[in-house]
Formats: structure tokens, sequence, C-alpha cells
């Protein structure tokens, strides 16, 4: 009887803890979502130019809402020999902000892969954004410049 009791309080005490640590992480979630002052700093059309062995040209990035969440989504891609055409691909996805700096998860295509990245961006002035992240433990950073309307 007292070995059933004390695996009935393992068991008990075990599904307790689980419970309190379920609701601890689910309380950072909300941390995070609460992290996100106001996103009215970045509204708009910013421009990015790129001159690396992957891609030669500039792209155009807009702010806008993924599932009540914001997020950058490429616009619009311009290559090297002028050619250019629309695009609607999430680039990166917006988790927190205070008003001059955040973080989010930058993503790209390559050869048919999604790859994905943490990424840090700082708002430098009202129309420079520097953004940071790591691919295969090289440091990346770009500098976007918002578009005049």
């Amino acid at each position: 009887m007292a070995l059933k009791n004390l695996i009935l309080s393992i068991l008990i005490v075990g599904s307790i803890t689980g419970t309190a640590h379920y609701f601890s992480n689910q309380s950072k979630v909300t941390e995070t979502v609460a992290k996100i002052v106001s996103t009215d700093k970045l509204k708009g059309s910013w421009s990015a130019t790129y001159d690396n062995e992957v891609f030669k040209g500039i792209i155009h990035y807009r702010l806008k809402q993924k599932n009540g969440k914001p997020a950058f989504y490429t616009s619009k891609i311009i290559q090297q020999n002028g050619e250019s055409f629309p695009d609607n691909s999430l680039t990166l996805e917006i988790l927190s902000f205070d008003g001059k700096k955040g973080n989010g998860i930058y993503q790209f295509k390559t050869n048919d892969k999604l790859e994905k990245f943490e990424c840090n961006f700082t708002l430098k002035t009202p129309e420079k954004l520097e953004l940071s992240y790591e691919v295969d433990g090289y440091n990346v950073n770009e500098n976007w410049t918002k578009l005049k309307k």
C-alpha cells in the first residue's frame, strides 16, 4: 500500500509540474508577442542592393501582416540587367520589435530549398534598417533603405 501511494504521489507531482511547465512556456509566447510595440516606423517599401555570387541586383520589400503578425515580403526583384518581376514571398517574420531593435526569422529560397535563419535588425534612422543573420557560420549584414512614396 505504501509503495502504491508513493507511485501515485510521484505521478501527481509529475503531472502538476508538467502542467506548470506547460503554462510557463505559454507565457513566454505571450511575452514575445507583447514585445512588438509598434511597427509603424517599418511601414512602407524598402530596398536593398545585392552584389554577391548568389544575386546581383535590387530587391524591394514591403511590410504586411501574416496571420495578424507583422512580416516583410519581397515585392519586386530587379536583376542586374534591368529585368524586373513582381514577387510576394515571405522574407522576414518579425518576432519582436521595440521601436528600434527587433528580431525575427529571415528566409529565402535557394535551389528550391527554403532556408530559414534567426535574424536581428536595427532601425538606424527612419530611412535605414540594418539586418544581421548567420549563414553556415558566416555573418551576413544587409542594409535596407526606405523608398520614398
